[in-house]
């Protein structure tokens, strides 16, 4: 069987790239997806090697076992290419095609390369092949030689020798589309390729054609937009330099059209894209969508990464008290993509953090934070970031500097910064109950799964909403904890002996109510268990504990256990891990920690989750500030300055505590939409178990 040597959109397959290339494949997967794709035409690799063979030219192309292919030959086949005509019986073919795609209305076209290597992951070969535009009817065959002859000389060759690409054999496709007429068009990335921040979609866009933005010819409009549909919120612009600069491209509903539009891109290409577009008509139109290539994303990181490396720039601190040893693949992407929220504060804030590269990256699976980021912005608000990082474990190793020391000199200058978070912290319990309520309402809108696509998209999307928002509301949050504590330490810094102590005696406040209320429950479960001899046997077994509602039934401690599985199964181990089972999925675990508890000494548990307020923070005040009688005497406003200070950590370790209890149950939520449409893809046996979703 011959290969084709013209195929429509419409007729592509999957199986089709060594004859369309990726170019046109990418565009014929779309277009067959109902996204809007002009009708095109490819001139096939095998129309090129019938060309090729119909001038006895293929020894030149392919070599042989005695014959290099060298550059000199393919300058050579080249030339020959742009000045030989078609083969009468490919021109007639392609005159033929022609006429039954395009009406004879249709007069101007556009003529691409889609080499068969290109616009893949590693190698994107993006600006290098030609593209021919507003080519009339009558030369479009001089055009196609023109593109075919561009693959095998000058920058695209270069181009393949640099990247140790084969020469031999190099095949061309040749997309022929309908010359539009654009309003605007441009260039999209579906992630940002700056800063590696996956909820952030980059827009640069023209009054004219977009082959100017892909050529570096022009500066385009940008817009930063936010994945947060419907309304894909522009975060910020960034003019051009051309003489229509100062009208914006694009309107605020094309905008949002085009970033739906590319998010649909990505979902169906499974990758983060470059995309070509255009306004033509009013109307949008893809003009060609590849992978964002290996090297393009700042925040990217290649599967083995040395550890030297990791150590100088990189931080797990605080990742393993919140997250397993190894995040599911879903949280730990859902971290990559939102972290853009975290950028995004510290640039409201007026924080310089440009050109540090991604806030959180990803080695051997496992979330890592950027500490150059962390470093650059305490120094900027007159830290010091060094001592305080090793002091609270973000750093390795041993700081003499005092980590409560201050720069005034450096907070001067940033007094601008600090009343940027001071009007942030002012309404952080506005921002927290607002966030309560949002989770509420997510939590609500995923009791069922939609029916159209669309819906579902959005729906999905909602787990970036609520990470997302954690993040941004949580750094105000944290941003707070740490300014607090540094004044504290320096308040009180006459009355005690260790910094060390200081720091790890604040951080007593805080202690997760909800964690030690899980722990006393617990533990009060242990003592039934121990009350019942067939219950404290059955705890005893090595071996699963699932049977555990045939084996207790009529028991006290099943009655007692099953009461507080409907009250809090929805927690888990990590409960900020949607992949992470919570306990209602397998109780086995908290029986394994109940009998754990059996084994302890019958000792009382009389602390109570819910200590007021003032008793934790006054007894916290007077351990601080129990040292040295004489600085009491000669400092005494020192010590009553941190009473209030201390209430104030104290209350927004309280709010950091619910935003965490509201995430956990919107998280629970989304893990049982999760599974929900898992066992919907069983069901069509698209996978094999829920859990592979």
């Amino acid at each position: 069987m011959t290969n084709p040597l013209l195929l429509t959109l419409n007729e592509i397959d999957t199986t089709d790239l060594q004859l369309v290339g990726a170019k046109a494949l990418n565009l014929a997967r779309l277009q067959q997806n109902n996204l809007p794709v002009p009708p095109g035409l490819v001139v096939t690799a095998a129309f090129f090697e019938a060309q090729i063979a119909e001038n006895s030219l293929r020894p030149i192309w392919e070599g042989s076992p005695n014959v290099a292919v060298t550059e000199d030959a393919l300058h050579f086949l080249a030339d020959f290419l742009k000045t030989k005509p078609l083969a009468d019986e490919l021109h007639a073919a392609l005159r033929r095609k022609l006429t039954e795609l395009f009406p004879p209305a249709i007069q101007s076209f556009a003529v691409r390369s889609s080499a068969i290597d290109e616009d893949g992951r590693t190698f994107s070969f993006a600006g290098l092949h030609l593209t021919e535009l507003a080519v009339p009817r009558d030369l479009i065959p001089v055009s196609i030689t023109r593109c075919w002859a561009s693959t095998l000389t000058g920058p695209a060759l270069n181009y393949r020798l640099q990247n140790a690409i084969p020469i031999r054999k190099i095949k061309i496709a040749v997309l022929i589309q309908p010359m539009l007429k654009p309003e605007a068009a441009g260039v999209a990335f579906t992630v940002n390729p700056v800063s590696g921040v996956r909820d952030e979609m980059v827009v640069e866009a023209v009054a004219t054609l977009g082959e100017t933005v892909v050529r570096g010819t022009t500066t385009p409009f940008r817009y930063n937009i936010r994945r947060q549909p419907p309304e894909y919120p522009v975060s910020q612009k960034n003019a051009g330099d051309s003489p229509v600069a100062l009208r914006e491209p694009l309107t605020p509903a094309q905008l949002q059209t085009l970033a739906h539009t590319l998010e649909r891109v990505e979902a169906l290409m499974g990758a983060p894209q470059d995309v070509e577009w255009a306004f033509a008509g009013g109307k949008l139109h893809i003009l060609q969508s590849r992978p964002i290539s290996a090297g393009s994303i700042v925040g990217s990181a290649p599967d083995f990464q040395p550890a030297t490396e990791i150590s100088a720039e990189w931080t797990r601190a605080n990742h393993p008290d919140t997250l397993p040893e190894l995040p599911s693949v879903l949280f730990s992407s859902l971290m990559v993509r939102t972290q853009g929220h975290a950028i995004s504060f510290f640039e409201r804030m007026g924080l310089n953090v440009s050109g540090l590269g991604a806030y959180i990256k990803l080695f051997y699976g496992r979330p890592y934070l950027n500490l150059n980021i962390i470093k650059q912005v305490l120094a900027q608000m007159g830290l010091n970031p060094v001592p305080l990082l090793v002091m609270v474990g973000y750093m390795s190793g041993a700081s003499p500097a005092n980590p409560f020391s201050v720069s005034w000199k450096t907070i001067w200058r940033a007094r601008k910064i600090y009343r940027n978070f001071w009007r942030e912290v002012r309404h952080v319990d506005e921002f927290v109950q607002n966030y309560r309520q949002n989770t509420d309402r997510i939590i609500a809108a995923l009791e069922k799964i939609p029916a159209t696509t669309d819906d579902m998209l959005t729906q999905f999307r909602f787990r970036e909403q609520v990470y997302g928002d954690l993040m941004g509301v949580g750094l105000v949050v944290l941003s707070a904890i740490t300014g607090l504590m540094v004044a504290i330490a320096r308040l009180i810094s006459p009355f005690i002996q260790s910094n060390t102590d200081v720091f790890q005696m604040l951080g007593t406040l805080g202690k997760d109510p909800a964690t030690i209320q899980h722990n006393i429950s617990l533990w009060k479960l242990s003592r039934i268990a121990l009350s019942e001899p067939k219950v404290a046997a059955y705890l005893t077994r090595s071996f699963r504990l699932n049977d555990y509602r045939t084996a207790l039934a009529g028991t006290e401690f099943l009655t007692a256990f099953e009461e507080y599985l409907t009250e809090c199964g929805y927690l888990s181990t990590y409960p900020a891990d949607m992949g992470f089972p919570r306990y209602a999925e397998q109780p086995e675990s908290l029986l394994q920690a109940i009998a754990g508890y059996t084994q302890l000494a019958d000792i009382r548990m009389t602390q109570s989750a819910k200590n007021a307020d003032g008793q934790v923070v006054r007894r916290l005040w007077r351990q601080l500030t129990a040292g040295g009688s004489v600085w009491q005497r000669v400092f005494p406003w020192r010590k009553w300055l941190a009473l209030p200070l201390l209430r104030t950590l104290h209350r927004m370790f309280s709010l950091r505590t619910e935003m965490f209890a509201a995430q956990s149950r919107a998280m629970a939520a989304i893990r049982r939409w999760d599974l929900s449409l898992a066992k919907k893809w069983v069901a069509a046996k698209l996978i094999n178990t829920p859990e592979d979703y």
